[in-house]
């Protein structure tokens, strides 16, 4: 008669085969971990770098078709400053509110970011006429890696 042996893990197997489970573990969570966060923090530069790569496009464009700016209304020298640049169909105005920037009252920043400077600097030719305006932007993206995007540029009209 053949006898019946039954084949199986013993108790010393198990725990060793558990505890290598958990050295593993230990080594791959913290690293897929990082691995989240560093992609998290990309994401978030990357919203405030095309944010802000906009916004400078945008105002570069409307300076482009700029006849002046209207000094009467625009806000200098103030992190809320306010643009009103005349072109051809009218007044336009570029304002700070609520963290965000807009262009004749439409919102040209998206919800995912905050703006937290427009600040605005004139520069005047020999007749004291503002022939440019030095803007710094300071944009950043919202969540828990947040990141803060700042550009200076000079917006010339032509």
């Amino acid at each position: 008669m053949k006898s019946n042996k039954l084949k199986g893990l013993t108790l010393m197997e198990t725990v060793l085969y558990i505890g290598l489970t958990a050295v593993v573990m230990m080594i791959v969570v913290p690293f897929m971990l990082s691995t989240q966060e560093s992609s998290l923090r990309t994401t978030n530069r990357v919203v405030a770098l095309q944010s802000s790569s906009f916004v400078i496009q945008h105002i570069q464009d409307t300076f482009s078709k700029t006849l002046s700016i209207n000094t009467t209304n625009t806000v200098f020298n103030n992190d809320s400053g306010v643009l009103s640049v005349m072109l051809k169909d009218g007044e336009k105005i570029y304002r700070l509110e609520n963290s965000r920037i807009y262009y004749n009252s439409i919102p040209i920043t998206p919800n995912n970011v905050q703006v937290r400077k427009m600040y605005l600097e004139p520069v005047t030719n020999r007749k004291n006429e503002v022939v440019a305006t030095r803007v710094t932007i300071e944009i950043s993206s919202i969540g828990k890696y947040g990141q803060t995007e700042t550009n200076n540029f000079l917006a010339i009209i032509r």
